[in-house]
């Protein structure tokens, strides 16, 4: 069996992050460097629609993972002036449904836990933190001490 394989155009822009969705990879999420968040459809082979996008300068999308539950469509964006930004995505529609300050500095890696109820962020500001999704004040726990900023967990 031979594997489809999709080129993606856009433009002048380049891709910074990829993220497939757990349906068999109908839909990704792009974070590119025009600091868009897209959200394309393979099999159609166009652009769904544009997440959130920006008009300052220095405030770019850095990592972007869909959740692991394909009953509840969840992405996670996250953007290098350290926030976060949770996303329903449900039948082409794109709803914010939370976003919060998360970190000092850039975050550069997002995962989510195997339940999806729980996302970990690694940041330029050394530390990792772990977040439950349904309270977002306050990280559930804080890995500092870390030498340099944190690029991945």
């Amino acid at each position: 069996m031979t594997q489809k394989k999709t080129c993606i155009e856009l433009g002048k822009d380049y891709a910074y992050k990829t993220a497939s969705n757990r349906a068999g990879t109908r839909l990704i999420a792009i974070s590119s460097a025009n600091l868009i968040l897209r959200l394309w459809d393979l099999e159609k082979q166009k652009e769904i629609t544009a997440l959130n996008k920006t008009t300052h300068p220095l405030i770019g999308f850095t990592s972007v993972v869909w959740g692991p539950q394909e009953a509840t469509p969840l992405l996670v964006s996250t953007r290098n002036n350290g926030t976060i930004q949770l996303w329903n995505v449900k039948d082409n529609e794109q709803n914010l449904a939370k976003a919060w300050q998360a970190h000092k500095n850039t975050i550069n890696y997002v995962r989510f836990s195997p339940n999806g109820q729980h996302v970990a962020t690694a940041s330029d500001d050394s530390t990792i933190k772990i977040w439950d999704l349904r309270k977002t004040k306050e990280p559930v726990t804080t890995l500092e001490d870390h030498q340099e900023g944190v690029m991945e967990i």
